[in-house]
């Protein structure tokens, strides 16, 4: 389950916890916060437990999932520490 953040007033949840509505201007949908009701504000969060960093990367998890996380917690950046061994 992703997790979440609004840009404008920093709530924070999980997509079960933000508004979707259908897009009245095109097609789509669009995302509320359901605190602020600000539209199109949500940030994806890094999907490691405890941090709270914008989610910037994305990769194949070796059961055939998909983690999307901060560089920190990136396969990049666990492949770039191996190197330096």
């Amino acid at each position: 389950m992703s997790k979440w953040r609004c840009e404008d007033c920093d709530w924070q949840g999980t997509n079960n916890d933000y508004l979707i509505a259908d897009n009245p201007f095109g097609p789509g949908q669009i995302v509320g916060c359901p605190f602020c009701f600000e539209v199109n504000s949500m940030q994806e969060l890094c999907d490691e437990p405890l941090c709270s960093q914008l989610a910037s990367c994305g990769f194949p998890t070796d059961d055939g999932g998909y983690r999307r996380t901060c560089f920190d917690h990136s396969q990049f950046k666990q492949d770039k520490d191996k190197e330096k061994l």
